[in-house]
């Protein structure tokens, strides 16, 4: 997905939520992180104090992230978290898919897993392994 439709979507997530989309300096912060820049790079490049982007913009823009995607956002997680939504989003079925998801347990029973072996295993056991007529023989 590109950069320019993953905006148009997180614009409209964020006039939705927020009443109001990426301004130019949250814009700035997510095309940096696309390139993998620091916040340093981002600001000397763009004519902004590092501190600016570092404790004011960044930290605003990921919490609003976050509440409009329902994950922790940070910028080591921000652009796989971004693209992963964005690709639900605009799938043409995406009740059924969010649907999907939850017939799915997260949980596995832990009766239908097999045990370890402690000892000899019998010889229908999934960690039965026959051995070839040279190892038969040692």
């Amino acid at each position: 997905m590109n950069l320019d439709s993953l905006f148009e979507i997180v614009d409209r997530l964020l006039i939705e939520s927020h009443n109001r989309p990426l301004n130019s300096t949250e814009n700035l912060i997510m095309r940096g992180i696309w390139q993998y820049k620091t916040y340093n790079q981002i600001a000397i490049e763009a004519g902004y104090s590092p501190g600016y982007f570092t404790n004011v913009v960044a930290p605003e823009l990921f919490g609003r992230l976050s509440e409009v995607i329902g994950q922790r956002v940070t910028k080591k997680n921000c652009r796989v978290l971004l693209e992963s939504y964005a690709i639900i989003e605009a799938a043409p079925n995406t009740k059924l898919l969010k649907q999907d998801l939850t017939l799915f347990p997260l949980t596995v029973n832990q009766d239908t897993l097999p045990c370890y072996p402690s000892g000899s295993v019998p010889l229908a056991s999934p960690f039965y392994l026959k051995r070839s007529y040279l190892e038969e023989q040692i």
